[in-house]
């Protein structure tokens, strides 16, 4: 069995904290240092340590999401669409909605729209609020998936 944080004991704990400080391995040493609930001796590689893991977590964070989406490559050339035209989300003319409909139906594949709890209609005939809606929530999700 491979050691991981869970299973050392006090003693091993110890042992391998000042391994990794020894190698200076900062993610290490930070998450040996808070599963003892010590002080770090060396706090300049508990903090680089810190960051590196914090980096990490929100690294596993994107993946999940990213995991999690059907066509998660679809958000990302929306996103490029969306900035490559200068979509213009927060008061957006009829132009804008133009290009936010052409987005959802080519880059998404939207055809339909929900505007009612079992009623859809055809994207080409969505109110724009609507459009402007479900764009936005497009463009809000995508950028929560980039790294």
């Amino acid at each position: 069995m491979g050691k991981t944080l869970e299973n050392l004991t006090f003693d091993t704990t110890t042992k391998a904290r000042q391994e990794a400080l020894t190698n200076r391995d900062a993610v290490r040493y930070y998450n040996l240092c808070n599963q003892a609930g010590i002080k770090p001796e060396v706090p300049d590689l508990y903090e680089q340590g810190a960051f590196e893991q914090e980096k990490l977590d929100g690294n596993n964070r994107i993946t999940k999401r990213r995991a999690r989406l059907k066509y998660p490559e679809r958000y990302d050339d929306l996103l490029d669409y969306h900035n490559s035209n200068k979509v213009n989300i927060e008061q957006p003319t009829s132009d804008d909605i133009t290009k936010m409909r052409r987005g959802l139906i080519n880059i998404m594949g939207y055809i339909k729209l929900k505007i009612a709890k079992r009623e859809k209609v055809l994207i080409g005939d969505a109110k724009p609020s609507r459009i402007i809606e479900v764009y936005r929530d497009c463009i809000i999700r995508a950028k929560s998936i980039q790294p």
